[in-house]
């Protein structure tokens, strides 16, 4: 072999070595992670904020705005 070869050989080793890191790269970020049960339904299920705090907390700023005019 001469030496243009051989640089090209460990080139592409190079190269594969890289690709198969990045692959391994992708795979990671890219997982798919199975979840279990029906997200259309279970999102329902989530804690629910409190309504009636959150209306007190708009009226509380609406007042303190109209005080302010």
């Amino acid at each position: 072999m001469n030496k243009n070869q051989l640089r090209e050989e460990q080139d592409e080793q190079e190269r594969q070595r890289q690709k198969a890191e990045f692959r391994a790269l992708l795979d990671k970020m890219f997982a798919f992670k199975g979840g279990k049960g029906n997200y259309t339904e279970d999102r329902h299920k989530q804690p629910m904020p409190d309504i009636d705090a959150i209306v007190k907390r708009v009226m509380k700023a609406q007042e303190e705005e109209a005080k302010k005019k």
